[in-house]
Formats: structure tokens, sequence, C-alpha cells
């Protein structure tokens, strides 16, 4: 205690305390890091503070993402803990040109967020507009990446994505390297990147580790999927009404026989299916986890064939609705906008 009467914060940081994480801080730094948890080191004279981190907080631990398993390839997520995420990608990208740069949002929460991107490989205006938008942040908190996703849209008011997501490091190491940006945010196991390619919601985490040829054949896949989940029951209803001579005699005979003492028009018909469905899933979702799973049993099977059998809809509407709904979440980003799209075109 002797030295650190004759000595000043910097002789203190670099010769008397052992700390790698100690800093000097100063102004409102002192404050909001001594909120975080910061233990301080003040001195005589001295408006400044020597700050040592010594936060440790309890998290999840380094495991396979829930939505974003794979067959082939790493099984790390990300986790809610900043500086772990940061670890899991700079020990993929051992590279100097990696750029790491922090900023804090939230005027009450004080959120972490880091800035990930190759120097020599980004497109510097990229990096300049997120910042900018970033810095110009006014809101109380930040609760998880999807706050900051929304300041970052050009259009606000567009129903498609515009910030692209990720939970997986490897995945996120690859976007950086294909020249994007990534956005940690503190609390959140989601990584943000920009800009956003409306081909990468096609895209798998399995196709990293898959042969170019398979990989090639399931995002057609996926294409073909997207078209029948938001044209199917439009194209149904107008056949059924419009076009019927398309269909083959012996295929037009059995959706007539199976629709022809229905009360509903088949636009009515095809409306209160998807809606039907839709509440099945809402409520699987909310409720506990194996109940939701007895829920949507219940209410696909049973009540679904119950509705044929009363006469209310018919097997070929069931059945169509049924594949536009599962074709839905082959692509799960876009699971919400695809839904509406298929409202509109109904």
């Amino acid at each position: 205690f002797k030295s650190f009467k004759t000595c000043g914060l910097e002789e203190i940081k670099t010769k008397i305390v052992n700390y790698s994480n100690a800093e000097i801080l100063e102004g409102e730094d002192i404050e909001n890091n001594l909120l975080r948890g910061y233990a301080l080191l003040f001195i005589n004279n001295d408006d400044r503070a020597l700050g040592f981190n010594v936060i440790h907080y309890d998290g999840r631990s380094v495991t396979e993402p829930p939505t974003s398993a794979v067959i082939n390839g790493p099984r790390e997520g990300f986790v809610e803990n900043i500086k772990i995420n940061v670890s899991l990608i700079r020990k993929r990208l051992v590279c100097k040109h990696l750029k790491i740069e922090d900023m804090t949002v939230g005027n009450r929460t004080q959120t972490a967020v880091k800035i990930m991107y190759l120097d020599d490989v980004v497109d510097k205006k990229i990096v300049k507009e997120v910042k900018d938008k970033i810095s110009k942040i006014d809101i109380d908190g930040i609760l998880d990446s999807y706050y900051i996703g929304t300041f970052l849209e050009d259009k606000p008011n567009s129903i498609f994505r515009q910030v692209g997501n990720c939970e997986k490091p490897d995945i996120a190491t690859s976007k950086i390297l294909e020249g994007r940006v990534v956005i940690l945010v503190d609390g959140s196991p989601i990584a943000l990147t920009v800009p956003l390619i409306a081909f990468e919601d096609f895209q798998s985490s399995n196709d990293y580790y898959s042969e170019p040829h398979k990989a090639s054949t399931l995002r057609v896949l996926r294409i073909i999927a997207l078209i029948m989940s938001i044209y199917l029951p439009g194209m149904y209803i107008a056949l059924r009404l419009y076009h019927y001579k398309v269909l083959p005699l012996k295929f037009l005979i059995t959706v007539v026989n199976s629709t022809q003492n229905l009360p509903f028009n088949p636009f009515l018909e095809i409306l209160f299916i998807i809606v039907l469905f839709d509440v099945l899933f809402e409520a699987s979702l909310r409720m506990p986890k194996y109940l939701g799973i007895a829920v949507s049993i219940v209410g696909a099977l049973i009540l679904g064939d119950t509705a044929v059998q009363a006469g209310l809809v018919s097997h070929p509407g069931v059945m169509i609705v049924a594949m536009s709904g599962i074709t839905i979440y082959i692509l799960p980003n876009q699971s919400a906008q695809v839904s509406l799209l298929r409202f509109i075109f109904a």
C-alpha cells in the first residue's frame, strides 16, 4: 500500500498490479463499470479510477443449437455470453485482418455490442453504415440481438428479412470470410449478419459440409417447396372454381365426389382449414413441451378427421393445406412471411 501512495494509475497498472483485464476509467465509464460489477481502485488527487473486470456470470455451456442441428460439421453454438461467442469465432479465424469493434447500446442496460469483420475483404461503406445506425439507437434497453436488427433495416415496413442471423460460430465465420459484417450482442445467442442476400434462406448448415451436387439439389428442392407453400392453396381454389377442365378426369371425379355436400365454397373451406391449423400450431408452441406434442397429434389427426367425417371440409382440402403448411417450415427463417403470402394468394 505504501507503493500505491507514490504511484500514478499508469504505473500501478503496468508495474504493481498483475491483472490483464485492468483498465483506466474516467468520466461516465467509472459509474457504468461500477454498476456492471467492476472493482475500482482510486488514488488521491486523481479523478480517474483503475477498473478490474472481476465479473462472473453463470451461463449456459456451449452446446449444439436446437434450430441448426447438423449431420456433419461442428456442434458448437453461440451462448448468451458475448466473450465466449467472440472466442468461438477467434479460434476459427486466426487472422490479423479480423477486426472487432466495441459499442454500447441501451440507455439503462448498457448492453455490449461487438462488430466483427475482415478489413481486407469487407466493403468499408457497409461497416460505416452499420456503425452509424447502431450509434444512433436511442432506447432504454437491448435484451436481444433482434432489437439491433430492427434498427439496421433499410425498409422497416417490408415483410421480408433484411438482416441475417445464425446460431453457430462456424457459420458466422464463413459469413465473415465472404465479406459480411457480424454483430454480436451480449445476452443473445444469435449473431446478426449484414448484408443479407435473399438466397441465404435457401441454405442450410448442412450445405457447408455436403457434396456440391447434393447441396445444389436440396436448394432447388427448397425453392420448389417455397413455391408450393405460397401458391398451392390458391391454385387448388382456382382449379376447383374456374379451371377444373385442366384436371385429369378421374382426379376431377374424385374431388367432386369428396366435395359435393360441403356447406362451404372452396375459398371458405381452405380458409377454415388454414386458420384451424394455425391455431393448433400456436397452441402447441405455448403449451408445455410434452403437452404441446399431444395437442398437435390430437388436433391434426383426430380433429382433422372428425371435421372431414362431419362434412365440414374435404380430404383434398386438408391434404392441400397440410402440404402447404409442412413446406413452409423448410425455410424456418421466412415462415412468418411465407404464411402471410399464403393468405394473400389464397
